[in-house]
């Protein structure tokens, strides 16, 4: 039969339970430091005051705002019921504040409190507990994508973390320079500057709420664009050009230049198609196969 809390208190199991030193609460609480302590065994201190550090007790029942918790050394276990209130400061393991709905049943906790007086049963009031199987935290990842997994997830090959699948929900922007796209639009080559979101370390999966991709944005300064021909003149202010063996339409403004072979100014409507042409111009992220045409050359006149 298991052991009760009077043999347990009796027992001399000083591994686990410690009387008579001080804990004293810190606004940045000693439980945080505990991502460097692997030692998964429980342990209890009361000091003489009744300020209690508890580690690694495991949530077997939740009622309400209250944690009915259980520390075990082998055959033997030691019931503590740690109660909750609106000061009560919730963390995950890495720091990060969370809430109390993100306790579950069989999480294992590390806990500060004062042991609660008059109780018949081992019993505190927590100042701070911390969520140590919730391996959660707020971050931004960087890298390069890697294949789309489905409709709404990819493979980031983080900078931080190495492969990390992504996941965009609903409300989830994805912003490639200065537009906004759809998941389906990303690329194997792209590049992530930045995945904003919640990063799980244990499934190593990121759930995102904004993603920014990198764009190099100097190819849509003005440039020359080298010899090409007009296919189609719609009107006076639109052509259909090839130019570097790519098609183009071609935004004229009355503040375009036309020139001829000897850079002297001429009429637009001398312009035919088949003509041989040069442009200086701009593309946009908007309209990226049409260029803004500042000057254009007519190298057959």
């Amino acid at each position: 039969m298991k052991k009760n809390l009077a043999i347990l208190l009796t027992v001399s199991i000083m591994s686990g339970i410690t009387f008579g030193g001080m804990v004293h609460a810190e606004s940045t609480p000693a439980i945080l430091h505990n991502i460097i302590d692997n030692d998964s065994r429980p342990e209890i201190n009361i000091s003489r005051d009744g300020l209690t550090t508890v580690r690694n007790a495991k949530v077997m029942q939740i009622a309400g705002t209250v944690l009915y918790t259980r520390l075990t050394w082998g055959d033997t276990f030691l019931r503590l019921t740690v109660k909750t209130t609106v000061d009560t400061a919730i963390y995950r393991r890495l720091g990060e504040k969370t809430t109390f709905s993100e306790i579950s049943v069989g999480d294992y906790l590390n806990v500060e409190g004062q042991i609660e007086l008059g109780g018949n049963s081992l019993g505190l009031y927590a100042d701070n507990i911390v969520n140590i199987d919730v391996l959660k935290e707020s971050t931004k990842l960087s890298g390069g994508v890697g294949a789309l997994i489905d409709g709404h997830s990819f493979t980031l090959y983080s900078t931080q973390y190495g492969a990390v699948t992504v996941t965009v929900h609903p409300g989830t922007r994805i912003v490639k320079g200065n537009l906004s796209i759809a998941l389906s639009e990303l690329k194997k080559s792209d590049s992530i500057l930045s995945a904003y979101g919640e990063y799980d370390h244990a499934s190593k999966a990121l759930l995102s709420d904004k993603i920014e991709v990198y764009v190099d944005m100097t190819q849509f300064a003005p440039r020359n664009y080298t010899e090409g021909k007009i296919n189609k003149i719609m009107d006076g202010s639109k052509m259909r050009v090839t130019l570097e063996g790519r098609d183009y339409g071609l935004n004229l403004s009355d503040d375009t230049v036309y020139l001829n072979r000897a850079r002297n100014t001429i009429s637009g409507q001398r312009f035919l198609v088949g003509d041989s042409i040069r442009v200086y111009g701009a593309t946009s992220e908007e309209t990226p196969d049409v260029i803004d045409v500042e000057v254009i050359r007519n190298l057959d006149l």
